[in-house]
């Protein structure tokens, strides 16, 4: 079974997983752990941070009586922090009377539209979500789909003018290292002034060098997606859903 230390150091292989240091009016340290993309961020502020700072000294009472306004449980031990984590709880850490004190506080974000019918290819049975948001809201779809802290996350910024977000996310118990690194690697040669859109990445990430064609595209409730060879990768550029496959 893995400890709670376990599980954070996992989690902080993501590029979404933030540790954030917070101190009482006496200088007591709490630290505070959670999934950018699975909390709402427009109340962690007002509703946690900001009531934090507020009090002298920090026990569970007290914690508890300042964020009145949301959810809060005793941790009981790592897979329950791991499970309440990837749900949007935010993990507080602190000592109180010379004994560790770890609370789960419920601040989760879901997004809520309607799940959109698929435009082409009819025939294919199952969810119907598509990524159609903001990066952001579709890392949390991506998040609640699958709920796992070996999903890895990294972000990247591509294009000195246009500043786009292009996220490398994966299961690492089940991708192929060389492949991931090199995706990663290719992306982060990248130097363009802009990335319009996702037949720029494609053209990246394709070895050039090979006859065989290793990319497959398919589009699918307005997604694009990139069949790569099978060991799962997903490429998220802005609003486009890049999803590779390679077999071994």
């Amino acid at each position: 079974m893995e400890t709670l230390e376990e599980v954070l150091k996992k989690a902080r292989k993501s590029g979404d997983f933030i540790e954030e240091t917070e101190r009482s009016k006496s200088g007591q340290v709490m630290q505070i752990y959670y999934f950018q993309s699975m909390v709402d961020m427009q109340k962690i502020g007002p509703r946690v941070f900001w009531a934090i700072k507020q009090l002298e000294v920090f026990t569970y009472d007290l914690v508890k009586n300042a964020l009145y306004t949301a959810n809060i449980q005793h941790c009981r031990d790592a897979e329950h922090a791991d499970l309440e984590l990837l749900r949007g709880s935010l993990l507080l850490r602190f000592i109180a009377g010379g004994k560790p004190c770890n609370l789960l506080v419920d601040l989760a974000y879901q997004e809520d539209r309607e799940i959109t019918v698929p435009e082409i290819e009819f025939s294919v049975f199952g969810s119907k979500e598509s990524f159609i948001e903001t990066v952001e809201v579709n890392i949390n779809l991506l998040r609640r789909r699958i709920p796992s802290t070996d999903l890895y996350m990294k972000k990247f910024t591509v294009g000195s003018g246009s500043k786009t977000s292009v996220y490398v996310v994966y299961c690492h118990s089940i991708a192929n290292a060389e492949n991931v690194q090199t995706v990663i690697q290719r992306i982060t040669d990248l130097q363009l002034d802009q990335l319009p859109d996702s037949s720029t990445l494609l053209q990246v990430l394709e070895d050039s060098s090979s006859v065989f064609p290793q990319i497959k595209i398919y589009r699918k409730a307005r997604s694009n997606c990139f069949s790569f060879n099978g060991r799962e990768k997903l490429i998220q550029l802005d609003l486009v859903l890049v999803k590779s496959n390679e077999k071994g």
